[in-house]
């Protein structure tokens, strides 16, 4: 008996968050057909700003594009922060892989210098500040 409810409550879970989800993709793909041709800016206007950051987002946007393609990735403490790659070597002043490091510790690193000298001193924002 116990069975059959628990896997009753979860099919009823699962057929809530389709539909939800369902929704809004059909919203996305009625907006998305209101324009014949799309730009995607992958990590964001990364030419002038430091990729996956708040602001190559914004500038992306400012620019026209219809979707922003960004990555995430969650910090030690369980932050999720705008990040493409494992590890903040390459686009940050810091070395190791994002997951061992936490939030408080991630704000404390530089976007690379070599990524964008004019930019150098943004810093990680949380995800959570741009979903909001």
């Amino acid at each position: 008996m116990k069975k059959i409810l628990f896997y009753t409550i979860l099919l009823g879970m699962i057929v809530s968050l389709t539909t939800v989800v369902y929704g809004q993709s059909a919203d996305l793909i009625k907006k998305l057909n209101q324009k014949s041709v799309h730009i995607a800016a992958h990590r964001g206007a990364h030419l002038k700003q430091p990729e996956n950051s708040i602001a190559a987002i914004e500038e992306a946007i400012r620019q026209g594009a219809s979707v922003v393609e960004v990555d995430v990735r969650a910090s030690k403490d369980g932050v999720l922060v705008l990040m493409h790659d494992k590890t903040v070597n390459r686009t940050t002043t810091g070395q190791g892989e994002v997951a061992k490091h936490t939030y408080a510790e991630l704000q404390k690193l530089h976007y690379a210098p070599k990524l964008m000298e004019a930019n150098r001193n943004m810093l990680f924002r949380p995800y959570q500040k741009l979903c909001v």
